[in-house]
């Protein structure tokens, strides 16, 4: 979500702010937000219009006389922000990803340390068909999800950052 100078600028202002929160839990009319909040209706209706051009409010006419208004997609974003599960969701596989990583990195190094290079051809030797060559080395795998982790990490905090951009 973008935030420009006359949305910061409205944010700053009190009145604006406690409108918009007695906005978010239903849609209201002026005369019901200015009773609440103790202002005159002239007042509220001003504000209300100025919410309105800015898109935290939406204008909704019921085809009777009354006007109500209620928060708009970025109004609600401002006043209750979500992160979306996806960004969650991504974290989570980044944050899994990087930790089975390390600890089979740290794991396979422990055991390279143990066995060492003699023992490992007598083994070999003695039961060759026990033995096959993997595709790919452990090494090379839980290297791999380290990146990936890491990259998925990335992506998921660039989006957060991307949702949240102030300008």
């Amino acid at each position: 979500m973008d935030l420009d100078k006359g949305i910061i600028k409205a944010l700053a202002s009190d009145t604006k702010v406690n409108i918009l929160k007695s906005i978010s839990s239903r849609r209201k009319m002026p005369s019901e937000v200015s009773k609440e909040l103790g202002l005159a209706a002239s007042t509220t209706v001003e504000h209300m219009k100025q919410l309105e051009k800015l898109g935290l409010l939406k204008r909704v006419e019921t085809g009777h006389k009354w006007v109500y208004y209620e928060l708009s997609d970025k109004g609600r974003d401002i006043i209750k922000p979500t992160i979306s599960m996806k960004i969650v969701l991504v974290l989570s596989v980044s944050f899994a990803m990087l930790a089975i990583g390390s600890i089979g990195l740290f794991s396979q190094t422990l055991s390279y340390n143990n066995i060492n290079a003699k023992s490992l051809e007598a083994f070999q030797a003695d039961s060759p068909m026990l033995y096959t060559q993997p595709l790919i080395s452990s090494e090379v795998f839980f290297a791999s999800l380290v990146v990936l982790g890491l990259a998925v990490g990335l992506y998921g905090f660039w989006r957060i950052k991307r949702r949240f951009l102030i300008n």
